[in-house]
């Protein structure tokens, strides 16, 4: 810290980074391992994973998050072996399939299937610390993913019947669409279809309360305060 302005200096801000980090992932091993930007930008994102985490288990990304680091690392490691360095933000998917093939060819893979190849919520993440490695890029995916989990609580449901939402589906439509064509397309056809409903349903409350006031003489207002009565 710097002893004038109390501000942390560089070595604090890793500090603090690598500790938020650490907490969420739980394994020092992988934590040491991975590169500090992308520590540095998963500190800024943690705190909405928290967020997300407290309207339901389904909504816990630890174990995906490990596993889409550990892979993470791995490509790093033999990209810098080759000396061809990691592709970046401008990745096609073409190549990130292609990157994928890596891990069909690691040592004690001929007779099972690196999870990064099974867990589908893995790989979005890992997509996604490729595509938006940046501080603010990766914040704002997980910013926009707490928003939707508090929207849409894991077994909670909304008044309006289309406004419903599994953690699933909130993965899918937030994080995923970042990296997803058709994710991102479903994810806007969901929102609009909740538009359309949220719409039709104020029309009917609004149609039900004029049907009221004209078959009472009395305002829907004096209606309720006579029920409140």
């Amino acid at each position: 810290m710097k002893p004038k302005s109390g501000k942390l200096n560089a070595d604090g801000k890793v500090l603090v980074a690598r500790v938020l980090v650490g907490r969420m992932v739980g394994d020092a091993d992988l934590l040491s391992n991975t590169r500090h930007r992308t520590v540095e930008s998963l500190a800024r994102s943690i705190p909405y994973m928290v967020q997300a985490q407290a309207y339901g288990d389904g909504y816990d990304l630890t174990h995906d998050l490990q596993v889409a680091m550990g892979a993470l690392n791995t490509l790093q490691d033999k990209a810098d072996a080759s000396g061809k360095g990691m592709p970046g933000s401008s990745i096609k998917p073409e190549e990130f399939n292609s990157l994928l093939q890596t891990f069909k060819n690691l040592p004690g893979m001929e007779t099972t299937s690196h999870e990064i190849l099974v867990n589908e919520r893995a790989r979005a993440l890992l997509e996604v610390l490729i595509r938006r490695p940046g501080t603010n890029q990766m914040a704002s995916v997980f910013r926009e993913y707490a928003k939707n989990a508090k929207r849409y609580p894991e077994g909670q449901k909304q008044l309006m019947a289309g406004d419903n939402k599994t953690p699933s589906e909130v993965f899918r439509h937030t994080i995923q669409a970042v990296i997803d064509k058709e994710a991102r397309e479903e994810a806007r056809a969901a929102e609009e279809k909740a538009r359309k409903e949220a719409k039709q349903a104020q029309g009917q409350t609004g149609g039900l309360a004029l049907s009221m006031q004209a078959s009472s003489g009395r305002t829907f207002s004096d209606l309720i305060k006579g029920r409140r009565s």
